[in-house]
């Protein structure tokens, strides 16, 4: 029965007869002798169902004579109709039952108020039980009591109510329609059966009735509705409805709370040099798909910058190394995702911007995202760069370009911000010719670099990479002046 609360329901069908014959006649076939039932006796049953165990019940017989006092010491037998009910304490006269012939047959003495105790335990068979309970043949009374088994066991009787009368679903794990949603159950106690079950939210959840056919004295509850946001907060309640066949009722309450949870991202901050079809992961290691991104950027015009949606996001599955198991799609609980990011060929920077990654149960992982168009070689001068690395605008790309400054004066440098630096150009000296040294942006005998120039060296040629920049290490070091510096360079 799992964690199930199971109650019971019991119709009582008594039938206390007592059937004698009066005069001197003594039966019904001497003429002109009245007839007459005279009640010997009366005998009733009762019915109470252990609580920790919905499967035993415990029947109590009353023996009473016609003036309500009790009969001690008689012998009350008791039979069930399905085979595999046990009857306790059983029947052990040899004339009409043992133990391997019929279990589900029991005697008892009753006690000084008249009552006689037995239990009936369920067997697997389901349905309408019928025990009859028989006084001794002497006062020819006998009574039954019709109890129906449930697959959890006996069903009750009573006020009609619904057990739980509330279930609250916490961070649940709502999945597509192909997977089965959480689950309560639900128990009719009480009323007249057959009953019948609704739910007023249908987007929120649905209920199936279960239990005996007919009966219906179990429900079954799913919730499939959506992830709640906080303008809607009437879409987290679901009420049930119970009917019985008099038409009484009664309720219980669905409630679904999404409480605050993070949940656990390999990264908090990202920074990207801003190059087309880039990528980045995002390792989730206790999320439960399917996850849902959304992109919180102030600037409107960078929503579209990273292709990141519930619908196109690629979601992974990894193993233990942090290794993606190719073909494997990560959609089932308890698996350990990767999410990837891909950045579009049309982009703009992000300095920076929120990805909001939200998994099946409403827990959140929050991602700062910068990304910059500076630094990744190409001048953009859409964005105001000036210059970008190297990539330096036709007429600006020597000392000579800038007025007062001879051409054997330096180089013009691109900073960080993307920006020209013209303090390295010196004017030119006619007759005293600079004298080589590292820093004068001209790469001379000895030199790996000079600021920008790199003697035709680039990433590529390097193996360092495909794109990006080369840094020149420009300190005047005489044991290692100006080489080129792997560990600053932004080769990808």
């Amino acid at each position: 029965m799992g964690r199930r609360v199971w109650s019971i329901w019991i119709t009582v069908l008594l039938a206390a007869f007592g059937v004698g014959c009066g005069g001197s006649g003594g039966g019904p076939s001497d003429s002109g002798t009245q007839f007459v039932f005279e009640a010997r006796g009366r005998l009733s049953l009762s019915a109470i169902v252990d609580i920790t165990d919905p499967t035993v019940l415990t029947l109590t017989a009353t023996l009473l004579d016609p003036q309500g006092f009790p009969f001690r010491n008689e012998r009350l037998t008791f039979a069930a109709d399905f085979n595999d009910v046990t009857i306790i304490p059983q029947d052990r006269d040899p004339n009409t039952c043992n133990v391997t012939t019929c279990s589900n047959r029991g005697a008892v003495l009753t006690d000084n108020n008249g009552q006689a105790h037995i239990l009936l335990i369920a067997g697997l068979t389901t349905g309408w039980l019928r025990v009859i309970a028989e006084a001794p043949p002497a006062l020819n009374i006998s009574t039954g009591i019709t109890v129906t088994i449930s697959e959890q066991g006996f069903i009750s009787l009573g006020t009609l109510s619904i057990v739980p009368s509330a279930v609250t679903f916490i961070n649940p794990i709502v999945g597509p329609d192909d997977h089965h949603g959480p689950m309560a159950i639900f128990q009719a106690v009480g009323g007249t059966p057959p009953y019948v079950w609704e739910n007023g939210n249908v987007d929120l959840g649905s209920i199936e009735a279960t239990g005996i056919p007919d009966v219906n004295e179990t429900a079954e509850y799913t919730l499939t509705g959506p992830i709640p946001t906080e303008d809607e907060p009437t879409a987290l309640q679901d009420t049930i409805t119970l009917y019985d066949s008099d038409a009484n009722q009664a309720t219980a309450t669905i409630s679904v709370v999404f409480a605050d949870c993070t949940l656990m991202a390999d990264q908090t901050m990202v920074t990207l040099i801003g190059v087309a079809d880039n990528n980045f992961q995002i390792d989730v290691s206790d999320g439960v798909p399917p996850f849902a991104v959304t992109q919180l950027f102030p600037d409107t015009e960078t929503a579209s910058i990273v292709t990141a949606s519930a619908v196109d996001v690629l979601t992974e599955v990894i193993d233990e190394d942090g290794i993606v198991i190719p073909g494997e799609l990560c959609d089932a609980t308890g698996e350990r995702c990767v999410i990837t990011f891909t950045i579009p060929t049309s982009f703009r920077p992000v300095a920076p911007g929120t990805i909001l990654i939200r998994d099946a149960r409403g827990c959140k992982a929050s991602i700062e995202l910068t990304i910059e168009l500076c630094g990744n070689g190409v001048r953009d001068i859409s964005v105001g760069e000036e210059c970008d690395g190297s990539d330096f605008p036709a007429g600006l790309s020597t000392c000579a370009d800038f007025e007062g400054l001879g051409a054997l004066g330096g180089i013009p440098l691109c900073t960080d911000t993307c920006t020209i630096d013209s303090s390295n150009c010196m004017a030119a000296d006619p007759v005293t010719p600079a004298a080589p040294f590292c820093g004068n942006g001209i790469m001379e005998a000895g030199e790996g670099c000079d600021f920008n120039d790199f003697g035709g060296a680039t990433c590529t040629s390097l193996g360092l990479g495909t794109m990006g920049s080369l840094v020149c290490d420009n300190s005047d070091d005489e044991t290692d002046p100006c080489v080129i510096d792997v560990s600053a360079s932004t080769c990808l």
